[in-house]
């Protein structure tokens, strides 16, 4: 009995202990804090008024990785697409070509459709060119395109959609021919494939598979007839856009084109010698102006800027600013901590998570916004000794 009672107050006192400490655990821990002389303090630069700056600029980048193939034209932004197809052939094919024993009877390219940027009904259109000067899908830009060199001839026909989802498209017979001829001779340069460009009344982006497919129908007079099918060996999207039409206030974010943005916030108020517990920013998405496609990825990243003059940045540690509602937020604190220790504040990078992925448009409530509760913000929670 002795031993049951015991264990009965000792029960008792630890609950005592926990709805002692629910009532107010942050007071509790403060008071351990203050009895070692330390401080937890807050920064907020809409309360506090951190001095900071925005702008964004265009970065021109190959787009070489991009998982989405895009045509078309929608808001600031005309994409259009080089493509050039590996023509595997066999020694008695080559051979057949080069004595004129093939004939080609048609060929089609094939892309599967994967992303709508605009509305999904408007017109679509493109013609379809040769290209003559040689490019590397290491390298072209949209800077490139003026140096570009194609047959003004469109080499396409029969434009159309099948299954809903897969666009159809012939090609010149005789340009293919010479392709497979070109192929079959290994003397002979290898062709440049061809450019597929955006007409004038298109009105939305459409996005396709990175594997297109060209078949080929051919025939050996009065022997056989047969289809060959080719996957690609490059292709790139050559993306152009002029200044997206925001306020003046705001900052963007584009896939592709590509906008990025720059953020800097004034810490010199806080204590060089002070551990940063916490730091988030807040950024405010203006949604009127905002446009987004069928598909999209609904967060950005921030980049530690090391040389902001020359947009330079640390690659290697990143943020994830992730959205919720009309509102992003990410956790910054590694960042703040290292400008707090004396690493030059430059600033963060805004950009976002694929370039090369669709044309998406987050357009963001920037540093010079008249209603300072939407201005992009940032607070911390730093701990200080006494």
């Amino acid at each position: 009995m002795i031993r049951l009672s015991a264990i009965f107050v000792v029960l008792y006192v630890f609950i005592l202990l926990l709805n002692g400490c629910s009532d107010d655990p942050a007071s509790i821990g403060r008071d351990l804090l203050k009895d070692d002389r330390i401080n937890i303090l807050e920064k907020d630069s809409f309360t506090d008024s951190l001095n900071q700056s925005s702008s964004y600029f265009k970065r021109v980048v190959p787009l070489r990785d991009a998982n989405t193939l895009l045509i078309g034209k929608k808001a600031n932004v005309e994409s259009s697409l080089l493509l050039k197809f590996f023509l595997a052939l066999t020694d008695t094919l080559a051979n057949d070509l080069l004595n004129d024993r093939i004939n080609v009877l048609s060929a089609k390219v094939l892309l599967a459709q994967t992303y709508t940027f605009g509305d999904s009904t408007a017109p679509f259109d493109f013609s379809v060119h040769n290209i003559i000067s040689s490019w590397s899908d290491s390298s072209f830009t949209a800077d490139s395109l003026p140096l570009l060199q194609f047959d003004p001839a469109d080499a396409a026909s029969n434009i159309n959609f099948i299954s809903g989802d897969t666009l159809e498209f012939d090609l010149n017979i005789q340009n293919v021919l010479t392709w497979l001829k070109v192929r079959a001779d290994t003397n002979i340069a290898d062709d440049n494939g061809i450019f597929i460009k955006p007409s004038d009344n298109a009105q939305k982006i459409a996005g396709f598979s990175i594997i297109p497919e060209l078949i080929i129908f051919i025939e050996k007079p009065g022997v056989y007839q047969d289809s060959l099918t080719f996957g690609p060996s490059s292709e790139i999207n050559a993306v152009t856009g002029s200044v997206p039409a925001v306020s003046s206030e705001n900052i963007v974010v584009q896939n592709s084109v590509l906008f990025e943005s720059k953020l800097w916030f004034d810490l010199s108020s806080i204590p060089k010698t002070a551990l940063i517990n916490y730091a988030e920013l807040t950024l405010t998405l203006d949604t009127n102006e905002t446009i987004t496609g069928s598909a999209y990825t609904g967060y950005i990243r921030a980049f530690f800027l090391t040389d902001s003059l020359n947009n330079s940045i640390d690659s290697i540690n990143l943020a994830s600013i992730t959205r919720s509602g009309n509102l992003y937020k990410g956790d910054i604190t590694h960042y703040v901590q290292n400008w707090v220790n004396g690493t030059d504040n430059q600033g963060m990078l805004l950009t976002p998570v694929m370039t090369g992925e669709g044309v998406e448009l987050l357009s963001f409530k920037g540093s010079s916004s008249a209603d300072l509760s939407v201005r992009p913000r940032l607070k911390i929670v730093y701990t200080t000794k006494r």
